[in-house]
């Protein structure tokens, strides 16, 4: 090639450029020069994604608006709205460790519990240490409960600092006039009281829930740790 004409493109090359940079002028910094040509790499963003991204940006704005302004209040106490609840008509959700929730099962007031364990039957299930522990009468009320529209809870503590030993399980309910309930099943309808550094107890739930002819089984010592899990 002459040397006249490689001036001409280089010349023609850096007066693109400058026309390129003029702040009047988008910049694509992909494009380049190629035997006399100018190439473009692209640069857009694709339709689709340009969509996608103005959809989740105003549905983001709606969400933050109606949860501020209080519109999803039903969000932050698990329950839904009654419409919301008809139409799913009572689903039961599986969770962790065989654990079945209901969609919109509520917090019930004490008594309402009270005739929710008089009428469950778990605690007639015989313990066997290998086959049937205090775990799985926890997860039989819980899932009874939950059944019945009940809203229930597991509670794991221990009596020592390691977890893998002394283990109990039972259930807890959060009623609407008395506040947290812990329940222990096991064998027997009890209410316990449960709290860290303090002694565990027992007692019955209602009249005639033990005789004195019963063998009482109950986890000994004080509670070390305590962890609930609203499955």
């Amino acid at each position: 090639m002459p040397i006249d004409t490689r001036d001409w493109y280089r010349e023609e090359y850096k007066r693109k450029k400058k026309e390129e940079n003029s702040p009047f002028e988008r910049v694509d910094h992909r494009k380049y020069y190629e035997d006399g040509k100018y190439y473009s790499g692209g640069g857009k963003m694709p339709k689709g994604l340009k969509t996608l991204l103005v959809i989740i940006v105003v549905i983001g704005a709606i969400f933050c608006f109606l949860w501020f302004t209080g519109s999803l209040g039903w969000l932050a106490d698990v329950s839904l709205p009654g419409w919301l609840e008809a139409g799913l008509n009572g689903v039961s959700v599986p969770g962790n460790y065989a654990m079945a929730s209901r969609i919109g099962a509520k917090n019930p007031t004490y008594d309402e519990l009270v005739e929710f364990i008089k009428r469950d039957q778990t605690d007639k299930t015989p313990y066997q240490a290998d086959k049937y522990t205090c775990f799985n009468y926890a997860m039989d009320v819980h899932n009874n409960a939950e059944a019945a529209g009940i809203r229930a809870g597991v509670v794991f503590l221990n009596q020592n600092s390691e977890w893998a030993i002394n283990r109990h399980a039972l259930n807890v309910f959060e009623t609407v006039d008395k506040g947290l309930i812990f329940i222990d099943c096991t064998c027997y309808d009890m209410r316990a009281y449960v709290a860290v550094g303090e002694s565990y107890s027992l007692e019955p739930i209602y009249s005639g829930a033990i005789d004195d002819n019963m063998f009482v089984w109950s986890f000994v010592g004080t509670v070390n740790d305590l962890r609930i899990y609203w499955w």
